[in-house]
């Protein structure tokens, strides 16, 4: 069995590399940070990227074919370079919607809770460039999310850090739960890999060197104790939609949800529940009723997580449902295959005072494990009606308001389905171990 300290800090530890030495830097992250992990070097296989030229699907054939004749993206050897880098030539103006367009999408689905920055060299040759990073957000989120803009002229190799913490931008495509949010995430909610994004009013020769992310190290492992408090009857797990249209398809007769409820299970030789459920947008989720007693601050979940392909570590979104006093303020039906037994979107639940907490961890593909998860690692995520100031002030997860734990795989995960095993689900009291301190992020 995995220990609680590696589960936790578990995407830390698995993608810290040695720290990079590089030149000062121009636009720098909030902390003193050192390299956890080496998105992309440029060099062989790991470059895929965009190329060989700039689209996107917004832009008509027309537009596209443009700027197939005018743009080129390479990877090649490039002097002042660790190697090869990237040269992007944007010969003629590019269209003007989206306002963004995506330069490289790097593959990194998740990062590191103690991520600060995305750290890169560039050069303008020619021209001027406007560059950040970003990428969308998981559904229940801030939609897409992207660093303060870097306005890059011509001159040398220059050494930037995109915050990833604070000065972030978005829009609110998807902004069902969090149009009213103070706080805007993308270290503890991206869904899509982090793509490197430049302004369409860019124009001439840019030159991009090592992508890495940059952060506080991994905490150093304390001594814990835990003392349980209660347990969840499994047996009352339910599935709920965050998305009117998916559960009113799983009740009708014309077409089928595209975001399917999770087949729950319970063996009758165990006690264990197990779920199966495909990760798309996170729209449906596996809940277990749970009341907390008032001495409880975090909560214990043991079992097997398994995604059916290769990935070496599973990605797992937590919501604690919460309510005033602690009281369910909807019926669940039973659950089955077909429908989902409740529809928590804004839209169905007015008049209703609830809201959610959000926290995610990775854990090993197939292995069973035991993860300690601290209240105060769960982010006021949405809160409606008595709990609305309680979102938009962050204010921290009551144990007295607790209704359910809720879980589901994130969309970067959508290529097979998630089996969750799940043989108990307690309330606990921690002595001894801090939460996983994300970086407080802010407008």
């Amino acid at each position: 069995m995995c220990s609680t300290y590696d589960m936790r800090h578990g995407l830390v530890l698995l993608l810290m590399v040695s720290t990079l030495a590089r030149p000062p830097a121009v636009a720098l992250a909030a902390e003193s940070s050192e390299s956890l992990m080496v998105l992309e070097d440029f060099e062989g296989a790991r470059s895929k990227g965009n190329g060989p030229h700039l689209s996107h699907w917004r832009w008509s054939e027309g537009q596209k074919n443009d700027a197939k004749a005018t743009t080129s993206l390479l990877a090649s050897p490039l002097p002042g370079a660790s190697g090869q880098g990237l040269k992007v030539l944007v010969q003629s103006p590019l269209p003007r919607n989206p306002e963004l367009v995506t330069l490289w999408h790097t593959g990194a689905d998740y990062l590191p809770p103690t991520t600060q920055a995305l750290r890169l060299r560039a050069k303008v040759i020619s021209g001027s460039f406007t560059l950040t990073c970003g990428s969308a957000t998981a559904y229940f989120a801030c939609s897409d999310v992207w660093a303060k803009p870097v306005v890059l002229q011509p001159g040398d190799w220059t050494t930037l850090e995109l915050s990833l913490v604070s000065n972030l931008e978005r829009n609110f495509r998807r902004a069902i739960f969090s149009s009213g949010s103070e706080s805007i995430y993308l270290t503890r909610w991206i869904q899509e890999p982090l793509r490197i994004m430049m302004g369409s009013s860019s124009q001439g020769e840019l030159w991009i060197d090592d992508l890495e992310i940059v952060g506080r190290p991994a905490p150093i492992s304390l001594p814990v104790q835990v003392e349980v408090l209660g347990a969840a009857n499994l047996k009352g797990a339910f599935t709920f939609a965050t998305d009117e249209k998916e559960f009113d398809l799983s009740r009708g007769h014309q077409s089928e949800p595209l975001r399917k409820p999770a087949l729950l299970q319970w063996p009758e030789s165990a006690k264990s529940l197990t779920a199966r459920l495909r990760g798309l947008e996170e729209m449906s989720f596996i809940g277990v009723p749970l009341t907390a007693s008032p001495q409880a601050n975090g909560f214990r979940i043991t079992g097997r997580i398994t995604h059916e392909s290769q990935i070496p570590n599973v990605v797992v979104d937590f919501l604690a449902l919460v309510a005033p006093d602690g009281i369910f303020p909807w019926k669940v039906e039973k659950a089955n295959d077909k429908e989902f037994g409740l529809c928590l979107a804004p839209a169905r639940t007015i008049g209703k005072s609830w809201g959610f907490y959000h926290a995610r961890r990775l854990v090993p593909n197939g292995k069973i494990v035991t993860l300690n998860l601290p209240f105060s690692d769960f982010l006021c995520a949405y809160g409606q009606e008595d709990l609305f100031l309680q979102h938009r002030m962050q204010q921290p997860l009551s144990a007295s308001q607790i209704v359910a734990l809720a879980f589901t795989s994130p969309f970067g995960q959508r290529s097979a389905d998630t089996v969750f095993t799940i043989e108990s689900l307690e309330c606990i009291r921690i002595e001894g171990e801090p939460a996983l301190t994300y970086p407080q992020n802010s407008r």
